[in-house]
This record gives structure tokens, C-alpha cells and sequence, in this order.
């Protein structure tokens, strides 16, 4: 399904992206993904440049139980995660 101009500027506005480079990471937040160190890994890389952003859309693989790895990857994301 495709968006419209319209609706694409709406969800990146609503995503807080304006003219950033998006990198999208999907599947489950688990360690043998290694999103903790693909985080990290990014967030080295953006220090110096603030145009990109890295969205991770997924869970953990336990939905019931919030695992200590997913509050763990949280806590180092920052803004620009």
C-alpha cells in the first residue's frame, strides 16, 4: 500500500523525522538479533553527524513478560533511536 505525499509527511512529522537519513531495523528485540549492539554501533556513528535516525520496530519474544534485554536496549537509545 502506498502512502500519499500527505500522509507520508503527517508519519514522518508524528515520528518527530524532518530531513533525516531513516535507517529501520524490524524483527524481534532479543540478544541474537544483536540490537543492543547495532544501537550502540549507531550511536558511535552519530555523534558527529545528527542526520540519521535508526527506528526499531519489533518486541521481545515474550509479549507478556517485558524481558531485561528490551529495558536494557531502551536505556541506550536516545533521541535519534
Amino acid at each position: 500500500m502506498l502512502m500519499t505525499e500527505n500522509e507520508l509527511i503527517k508519519l514522518k512529522k508524528s515520528l518527530g523525522i524532518n530531513d533525516e537519513f531513516v535507517f529501520i531495523y524490524t524483527g524481534r528485540v532479543i540478544p541474537a538479533k544483536g540490537v543492543k549492539e547495532l544501537i550502540q554501533a549507531f550511536n558511535f556513528f552519530n555523534i558527529k553527524n545528527k542526520k540519521f535516525k535508526l527506528l526499531i520496530v519489533g518486541g521481545d519474544q515474550n509479549y507478556s513478560n517485558r524481558s531485561k534485554y528490551l529495558d536494557d536496549v531502551k536505556k541506550i537509545a536516545n533521541d535519534n533511536v
